[in-house]
């Protein structure tokens, strides 16, 4: 815990002590027997309950140059003796001798001894005794204890105590501040510290509290300068303020830095520390080629992974956002030590960025001891597959392994989100009846339940409960949803209302967005131009606004809008690739819809051969569905990697000919990729979401159900397959239909959907 203080106060000391260790490792019990230990501890105890504690250090120092290797239990005894005579300067040395001892550091026992002593000191303090009286030494094992203890405001007053406070006495009382983010009184102390003779230069760990403190109140500009006033930084320097950008969200900076490192002429090296900072970044930014640079740099340093297990979750995580899925699966699989859950949930986390939930969910069911983030991922999982039954299963699973998880909003929380997403809001209300204290998340997962089921006027009731409750305010989330909510259920008049009624300052980025997508869904496409010109008086041009007014545009055909969106995107927004992309493709689909599909081929080759250089893919539509034996089952566009594929397809024919003379004609204008379909009729008919469908009107021929089909695909359903859904329905009598796809539920039922073709 005091470390920190040898080189200031005790080295002299500290070097004999880890000598005297040191002989002490290697020759342990040849001098003296456990008995004789055992015995003499004993005879210790009785002189200390009897209140003899000067003989107690007596015999202590008497025995100290002959005795080889004291017990856990002797050590325990002298503190004690040491802290009821307030001898607190060889009270400090034996915690660094402890400090330099692993063996004797790592020992639970004696942590809970040492955490005892430090009680005690803090305690038997005088109040009344004048500072000059006590030993300086004892203010700053005070000072750390109480930071220890997180009571930093308590460190502070003891900092006032101190009459001549020397840096180490600064650095706790900054460690202070920086707990308390208390940049006023941090600022107050660095200018009683300019007065002392102290070169800041040369005490690198006054620097990274100063760092530190400055970093987490937000004060940058301070960090940076100490920095620059640093002659020489160590790796230190440079990994503190690492994660002062990282902790202020400064992720560019923190990259500049990183590569500054690099370019040093002073030979540093990044250690683990480094990387992980820095991974860290990567991470939240999700930049795959800068993680491919960091990753290829990890490689050729001479660190070893499996000597760093938290540098080995950091690179998993970093890999897992940035997309790299199989680089992570390929350094979790060449992990030798026992991994830890910690690994393993970034590796779900991982697959979950991937849309490949049901590998995720494989994974956690390897977890040997799943902790609260876990099931959190694990939740997550499930409510991205939206299968009924896998939710139930794990709920289960959740109450019987985790029965604490009712008084865990966190989960509770999720779990609402989760049934939610797999149309059982039924259970989705309920649990979140059974939180006895409600937080704004809460309401937010319930009535985004409401509104994904297309319960708009429930989702409002919630927000009404909400707006009753004294102690929450709604977020710009619980907006945001709450217009989306009745977005889906054609209560636009109403979404228009609670726009109004939120503040202008309130109205954030996403608050626009989603009053714009509702204004576009409703054909109100001008009044959504107009409020995205109120937007950009105050706000920079926001991509995704431009995408759904194109969207507005293609739904009605309108192809010089279209054109004239796609160009505005393509001059303000050069490097975002993803929404040019998008926006070209939906160039390409309006001029399908407009029969015009020799233009859309040709849009859509180019957009081909352009992302293959800017190594963008496109996300393939992936669709789920549960079989009653519990089994969730993935299929793609055109997919041939099931074990039944010929059944499949065979009856998708099946249905084809029953939509056929029913008919159904397929709108091709929905074919909006090149695929090799060259041995396919019609390329609409092998939509993932038909295959998940055939698949189980398949068995369906053998084992009989009046229960709802349920398929999840992570895209937007096509109008093609929307259509034939409804048709399906009508066909086959008695049959229910339930897709989520990435914006809402449909219940496909008698010929209609849910939707009522508002999606």
């Amino acid at each position: 815990m005091l470390r920190f203080y040898i080189k200031s106060y005790h080295l002299q000391s500290a070097c004999v002590i880890n000598i005297w260790s040191t002989r002490c490792l290697s020759s342990a019990n040849k001098l003296i027997s456990h008995d004789e230990i055992r015995t003499w501890n004993h005879s210790l105890r009785e002189l200390l309950r009897h209140g003899k504690l000067e003989e107690v250090l007596e015999q202590y120092h008497n025995r100290k140059s002959t005795l080889e290797d004291l017990s856990i239990q002797t050590y325990c005894i002298i503190f004690k003796a040491f802290t009821l005579t307030k001898k607190w300067s060889e009270a400090h040395r034996l915690y660094t001798q402890i400090q330099t001892n692993t063996k004797l550091y790592n020992d639970q026992q004696l942590k809970i001894a040492t955490e005892q002593i430090l009680a005690d000191l803090l305690a038997s303090l005088p109040t009344s005794t004048k500072p000059h009286h006590i030993d300086p030494t004892v203010f700053s094992i005070v000072m750390t204890g109480y930071n220890l203890h997180r009571q930093p405001d308590k460190t502070l007053i003891t900092f006032d105590r101190v009459q001549c406070p020397d840096a180490i006495s600064y650095l706790l009382a900054f460690q202070a501040c920086a707990l308390l983010k208390n940049l006023q009184k941090g600022k107050e102390l660095a200018k009683k510290l300019e007065k002392l003779n102290i070169d800041l230069g040369k005490n690198f760990k006054l620097q990274t509290a100063l760092f530190d403190m400055y970093g987490k109140c937000g004060d940058v500009p301070n960090a940076e300068t100490i920095f620059d006033m640093i002659e020489n930084p160590t790796i230190v320097h440079y990994n503190s303020l690492l994660k002062v950008y990282n902790n202020n969200k400064m992720y560019d900076k923190a990259f500049e830095l990183y590569y500054k490192l690099k370019q040093n002429q002073k030979n540093l090296i990044p250690d683990q520390i480094t990387f992980s900072c820095i991974l860290y970044s990567v991470a939240k930014i999700a930049h795959s080629d800068r993680c491919q640079d960091i990753l290829n740099d990890l490689n050729s340093s001479k660190i070893h992974l499996d000597q760093h297990p938290i540098l080995q979750t950091s690179l998993i995580h970093a890999l897992g956002k940035c997309g790299d899925i199989t680089t992570a699966q390929k350094i979790f699989d060449q992990i030798t030590q026992e991994r830890t859950t910690g690994i393993y949930n970034v590796l779900m986390k991982g697959y979950i960025y991937a849309q490949t939930p049901l590998t995720a969910l494989s994974i956690f069911d390897k977890i040997s001891k799943p902790d609260t983030i876990s099931y959190l991922i694990a939740i997550n999982a499930c409510a991205q597959i939206s299968m009924l039954r896998r939710a139930r299963i794990l709920y289960d699973q959740i109450l019987s392994n985790f029965p604490s998880c009712k008084e865990d909003i966190r989960i509770m929380n999720a779990l609402i989100d989760m049934f939610g997403k797999c149309a059982d809001v039924n259970v989705a209300q309920q649990l979140f009846n059974m939180i006895e204290h409600k937080d704004i998340i809460s309401y937010n997962a319930l009535i985004n339940a409401y509104g994904l089921n297309g319960y708009g006027l429930k989702a409002f009731n919630i927000y009404n409960s909400l707006l009753k409750n004294s102690t929450l305010i709604p977020d710009e989330k619980t907006f945001s949803i709450l217009i989306n909510a009745c977005s889906h259920s054609l209560l636009v008049n109403e979404a228009e209302q609670i726009f109004d009624s939120i503040p202008i300052k309130s109205r954030n980025v996403f608050i626009y967005a989603t009053m714009i997508d509702t204004l576009c869904r409703a054909s109100k496409i001008n009044q959504a131009e107009n409020l995205l010109v109120q937007f950009e008086q105050t706000n920079r041009k926001y991509p995704p606004m431009y995408i759904t007014l194109l969207t507005a545009y293609a739904r009605v055909g309108n192809i010089n809008k279209v054109i004239e969106i796609r160009d505005f995107i393509q001059e303000h927004f050069p490097t975002d690739f993803h929404y040019i992309s998008s926006a070209t493709i939906l160039l390409a689909n309006t001029y399908a819809f407009l029969d015009n599909m020799n233009e859309a081929k040709r849009l859509r080759t180019i957009l081909t051969e352009t992302n293959k250089l800017r190594g963008i893919s496109k996300l393939p539509g992936i669709s789920w569905t549960e079989t009653n034996d519990g089994q969730i089952h993935e299929f793609i566009a055109h997919d041939k990697r099931h074990e039944r594929t010929e059944d499949i397809y065979e009856e998708l024919k099946y249905i084809s000919d029953k939509l056929s003379k029913d008919g159904h004609k397929s709108d091709r204008r929905w074919i909006t990729s090149d695929h090799n379909c060259s041995e396919l009729t019609d390329p609409l008919h092998t939509h993932s979401e038909r295959l998940a469908l055939a698949y189980q009107l398949l068995l369906r021929r053998t084992i009989p159900s009046n229960e709802p089909i349920q398929i999840t695909k992570n895209l937007r359903i096509c109008g093609d397959c929307h259509e034939i859904f409804k048709r399906i329905t009508r066909i086959y009598t008695g049959l229910i239909i339930l897709i989520r796809d990435r914006t809402r539920y449909h219940k496909f039922q008698q010929g209609e959907c849910s939707c009522n073709d508002f999606f």
